[in-house]
C-alpha cells in the first residue's frame, strides 16, 4: 500500500497529539541528517494499543529507534557511485536515515516497513530534510509487491530468524534482475543462520566492514553489510 501525503500529516498529528518527540541529528559523509523521532518507544506501544492497533503492525514500538547498524550503512551507501537513475527500496525504513541519505546521494528511494506510522515518520523526515514528495510503501515481507527496484538495502532487519525466508522471498520478488541488496547488521547471532539461507537459495554474497572492506564471513557483535546479487 503506498503512502500518500494526506495519510503522512494524519499521522504525524496523531502522533503528536499523544506522545512527546525530540530531534537527533546524524552526520553522514560530511552532511547533517536531522529527525524527528518519539521521544520514548513505549509511547508508541502505548498509543497503538489504545487505538486498536495491535494486528496491524503499528504497536512495534522499535520502528523509532536509530538502530546500531542504520549510520553504518547509510555512509556505505553514499560513499558508492550508482548510476543515475537508481530506483531503492529501503525495507524496515524506521524513521528513515539511510533512506534518507541514499536520496540526498540522488537514488530515488521508496521508503517502506511493515508498520504504516513508521512510514509516514520517515516520510516526515525525509521532508524535514529538503527531499520533495518522498514516496512510501507500506510492506508485509510475507507479501510482497510486484514493483521492482535496482536497489534494496535494509539496517538490522535480520535479528529475527523468522523473517528470514521472508526477506529473502522480498529480494526475490522485487530485486530487479541486476540489481543489489545491501542489509547493513551488527553481528547477531541469527546473522549466519540468513548467510547459509541465502546461499543455499543460490545468491551470491559478498561481506564488507564498515570501511568497505571484505571480511571472509559474517562476524559477531560487530557491523558488517552483506551485498546480495542473483
Amino acid at each position: 500500500m503506498s503512502v500518500r501525503i494526506g495519510t503522512v500529516q494524519r499521522e504525524e498529528r496523531l502522533l503528536e497529539s499523544i506522545m512527546e518527540y525530540k530531534s537527533v541529528s546524524h552526520s553522514v559523509a560530511g552532511r547533517e541528517i536531522t529527525l524527528r523521532i518519539p521521544a520514548d518507544p513505549e509511547q508508541v506501544l502505548s498509543a497503538a494499543v489504545d487505538a486498536g492497533q495491535e494486528d496491524q503492525g503499528a504497536s512495534d514500538p522499535y520502528w523509532c529507534l536509530v538502530w546500531a547498524a542504520a549510520p553504518h550503512t547509510a555512509e556505505l551507501i553514499v560513499a558508492h557511485e550508482w548510476p543515475s537513475p537508481t530506483t531503492a527500496l529501503e525495507i524496515g525504513c524506521g524513521v528513515g536515515l539511510p533512506g534518507i541519505a541514499a536520496e540526498l546521494h540522488g537514488l530515488n528511494v521508496t521508503y517502506s516497513d511493515y508498520s504504516e506510522p513508521a512510514v509516514a515518520q520517515a516520510l516526515a523526515n525525509a521532508r524535514r530534510n529538503g527531499i520533495d514528495d518522498p514516496q512510501g510503501l507500506v510492506l508485509d515481507w510475507k507479501a510482497p509487491s510486484d514493483q521492482s527496484f535496482d536497489l534494496i538495502f535494509g539496517s538490522d532487519v535480520l535479528y529475527d530468524r523468522n523473517n528470514h525466508q521472508p526477506v529473502l522471498d522480498t529480494l526475490s520478488r522485487m530485486l530487479a534482475d541486476d540489481g543489489q541488496a545491501w542489509l547493513g547488521d551488527m553481528g547477531r547471532y541469527a546473522l549466519e543462520g540468513f548467510v547459509k539461507l541465502a546461499t543455499d537459495s543460490g545468491w551470491q554474497l559478498t561481506i564488507v566492514d564498515e570501511k568497505g572492506d571484505q571480511l571472509p564471513g559474517p562476524r559477531h557483535q560487530s557491523f558488517q553489510l552483506l551485498k546480495l546479487t542473483r
